[in-house]
């Protein structure tokens, strides 16, 4: 399921399958980084002739790697973190729960757009959505806005004030939405 590039899912999704979604970038990095330095040691140990000096710079570098590859996910973890706070908020307001909603409504993409959810899982974070939490949105001008990232302020059914940070074309969904736009069925 981590390794799964298609945003289908054969089951109704659920928060856990969201976090893997978004997490992805981050775990692909901090893999890609733990292969350059396995790299490094291949290149070393041509030049290291004692055994035992090869068993330790092995050591130093598998440890070093573990730790760069675990940072990473935990970077990630915190960099999404925002955005499963905002479910458990929508929890509390509707009195829901998340898996028995996507189940009732049988939805299995990561990116979802209906009339009552509007589901974006990617690398700049989660942004997941319940009809009637929003109540307004405003654009914020920030170093944010721009053609890659955008991010704007909402108002949520309770009065609280949430800014949002998200790629440009998500945020541009995200405001259609608000506005009763849906995208058209595909046929």
């Amino acid at each position: 399921m981590l390794f799964r590039s298609s945003p289908n899912i054969a089951k109704p999704i659920t928060k856990v399958i969201l976090y893997i979604r978004a997490v992805k970038f981050f775990f692909w990095l901090g893999l890609g980084i733990w292969i350059f330095m396995v790299a490094i040691f291949a290149v070393m140990s041509f030049f290291i002739d004692n055994p035992r000096e090869l068993g330790e710079v092995f050591a130093d570098l598998f440890i070093g790697a573990a730790f760069l590859l675990l940072f990473f996910i935990v970077i990630g973890s915190l960099h999404l973190l925002p955005g499963f706070v905002r479910i458990a908020k929508q929890e509390a307001f509707f009195g829901i729960r998340f898996r028995d909603e996507m189940q009732n409504e049988q939805i299995r993409e990561t990116e979802h757009v209906s009339r009552s959810w509007f589901i974006s899982a990617q690398t700049a974070g989660v942004i997941v959505f319940r009809a009637g939490f929003i109540t307004r949105i405003d654009e914020v001008e920030s170093y944010y806005r721009g053609p890659i990232a955008s991010q704007i302020m909402i108002t949520t059914a309770n009065g609280r004030k949430m800014k949002i940070v998200g790629h440009y074309e998500t945020i541009n969904s995200l405001l259609k939405w608000q506005k009763g736009d849906l995208p058209k069925p595909a046929e």
